[in-house]
């Protein structure tokens, strides 16, 4: 029984790994957190955005805490990343394709945890 347990709380967290550190590191290496406004070094404003992107898998798991399912709130981040991140479609695309294959990966282990944990899921 504990052993079982172990192992899908091993995979929940390599799905979690994979399904959101993937598309964050892709996300990190395209753009800079920090960037130079005026001599002084401030937040980027569209890569917080794009890591918020990135921690969608997550929603889930917020969306569970709030007990509250906001389709609004997809359609509103969705609106805002497609407006402000529309000059820069060739990063994005990379940074998508990452995020598939993180996701596919996160979704495999989630679903052999599942298996090997025996019910229930992330």
């Amino acid at each position: 029984m504990r052993k079982t347990r172990r192992a899908k709380i091993l995979f929940s967290l390599g799905g979690y790994l994979f399904s959101v550190g993937l598309p964050l590191a892709a996300t990190l290496s395209f753009f800079p957190l920090w960037r130079e406004k005026g001599g002084t070094a401030v937040l980027a404003g569209g890569t917080l955005l794009l890591i918020a992107l990135c921690a969608l898998p997550l929603w889930r798991g917020l969306k569970a805490l709030l007990r509250s399912p906001s389709v609004w709130g997809l359609w509103l981040l969705a609106f805002l990343a497609f407006f402000l991140l529309e000059s820069i479609a060739g990063e994005m695309c990379v940074i998508c394709f990452f995020g598939l294959i993180g996701n596919l990966i996160g979704s495999l282990c989630f679903r052999l945890g599942r298996k090997w944990g025996g019910g229930g899921g992330a």
